[in-house]
């Protein structure tokens, strides 16, 4: 989500796990990249590929996803709580985030 896609992803951009292994219990998405191997035009058409909205991607981000923010800062490892292109600039200190 919001990353960049080099061009060394294939158009299709995904590929069958093991034969037919996934595809009818999985699902699929991507969110608002950029770079010249982002277009969705040409990706594959399976059933659990999913579109989603700002907001259901935020479920998705380390804070909302596994609470990263009450034991990731704690290790020291840089992240980003949210998704990045949403803020421009935070500061992340406790429980208080400017976005």
């Amino acid at each position: 989500m919001e990353s960049f896609i080099d061009d060394v992803i294939q158009p299709d951009g995904w590929l069958p796990w093991l034969g037919t292994f996934g595809l009818k219990t999985c699902w699929y998405t991507e969110f608002n990249n950029y770079g010249p191997g982002s277009s969705k035009v040409a990706r594959v058409k399976w059933n659990g590929i999913k579109t989603i909205d700002r907001q259901h991607a935020l479920d998705f981000t380390p804070e909302r996803f596994f609470k990263g923010g009450a034991w990731i800062k704690a290790t020291g490892i840089p992240y980003t709580p949210f998704l990045i292109r949403a803020i421009a600039m935070y500061k992340y200190s406790g429980h208080v985030m400017d976005r």
